[in-house]
């Protein structure tokens, strides 16, 4: 691989509390290359998901720049940031984040109807995702919370594929299950990067899960040290 999809270049966010100020990125430089499987490693606290929020473009750094091929995202305006957001990165979060409204099927759907895709197309889409995450067709019209929590975070991967994303950027996606449950979302993860190319980018605690990634870090005192 010689292609960057990821530039990262001092990247730095400091929260203020009233005279108080919080560094908690103190000049962060990352390059990911396309299809490149990405793990960084943390404690609790230590801005991990502060970092992924900002590559994800879901909050605005103090300093300096995050480049996708070539480009500085944070020089779109809120529309084209919007629109770049929903076709280019696939997020899945500790807490999957699903509407408890909608069932498994709608949910996957959920971004496609955002983007004014066709309904028709989108839901065979969405079909062909559950089914590839390991949810049947007997659980489409099922609501979140008919499901495990194994099968949620299932679901929730797939809504973050539905654009087919280049980049698929995950916060802690497996703390909240059982550890069974958490090697067979790994497994799935991965799966997903070595298939298809999907370009990944993990943030975690576990360094089990660091082991099967190309490339690892580890956020420490505000800055990333790469592991050998």
């Amino acid at each position: 691989m010689n292609e960057y999809l990821l530039s990262v270049q001092g990247l730095k966010k400091t929260f203020v509390s009233g005279t108080r100020k919080v560094e908690v990125l103190k000049g962060v430089d990352l390059t990911v290359h396309r299809g490149e499987s990405v793990c960084i490693l943390g404690v609790s606290g230590t801005g991990k998901s502060t970092l992924l929020h900002l590559l994800g473009t879901l909050d605005l750094p103090t300093e300096g720049r995050v480049l996708y091929e070539g480009r500085d995202v944070f020089t779109f305006s809120e529309d084209e940031l919007a629109a770049f957001r929903n076709r280019t990165i696939g997020f899945v979060f500790q807490f999957h984040y699903l509407l408890p409204e909608f069932s498994a099927l709608e949910n996957v759907v959920m971004p496609a109807l955002i983007a004014r895709s066709s309904l028709t197309e989108a839901r065979r889409r969405a079909e062909e995702l559950l089914e590839r995450v390991g949810i049947g067709p007997q659980r489409f019209n099922h609501k979140p919370g008919e499901l495990s929590g194994g099968e949620q975070q299932r679901v929730a991967i797939a809504r973050a594929l539905m654009m087919s994303p280049p980049l698929l950027l995950a916060d802690e996606p497996t703390g909240n299950l059982d550890p069974e449950t958490a090697r067979t979302v790994h497994n799935l993860i991965l799966s997903l990067n070595r298939e298809v190319g999907l370009t990944l980018i993990v943030v975690s605690h576990n360094r089990e899960l660091a082991g099967f990634m190309e490339t690892t870090y580890t956020l420490k005192t505000g800055h990333l040290i790469k592991e050998t």
